[in-house]
């Protein structure tokens, strides 16, 4: 995609993040998706169609997000009224995740594992979002 040289565009250090949270949440939608057992080895845990529409469901409505947040990535994330619009909404939802987490293992909800590697993740997303505020 040609960008027009005039407006503003992320150093490579948010362009790569951008790329690294598309290629992880691809596998996400792959493994939500297909139900792969990586994800749930207790096929119990899908306890119904009901799981299985919502999880798919999600499929569908990350994917168009994800990828519209990697087709935007050159837009700078604090000089650009898009790129700030894509920086918040990324952030934003990588900060939701692990609240969601946090409020679902507290309240004695399902939890998917390993929860370190998901809550680390989501919050390296938030703090290098957020770098590029400050950067």
């Amino acid at each position: 995609m040609a960008m027009d040289p005039t407006i503003p565009q992320n150093p490579f250090h948010i362009r790569l993040l951008y790329t690294l949270a598309l290629l992880v949440q691809l596998s996400d939608v792959y493994h939500f998706a297909t139900l792969s057992p990586r994800f749930w080895p207790r096929r119990s845990d899908l306890s119904g169609p009901t799981s299985t529409f919502f999880l798919r469901t999600y499929c569908t409505l990350l994917l168009p997000y994800i990828l519209l947040c990697y087709w935007l990535r050159h837009y700078h994330i604090r000089e650009t009224d898009v790129g700030q619009a894509v920086g918040a909404s990324f952030a934003l939802f990588h900060a939701l995740a692990p609240a969601w987490y946090v409020l679902s293992w507290w309240t004695g909800g399902y939890v998917q594992r390993p929860v370190g590697v998901i809550l680390g993740f989501h919050v390296g997303c938030v703090v290098w979002a957020g770098m590029g505020w400050v950067l």
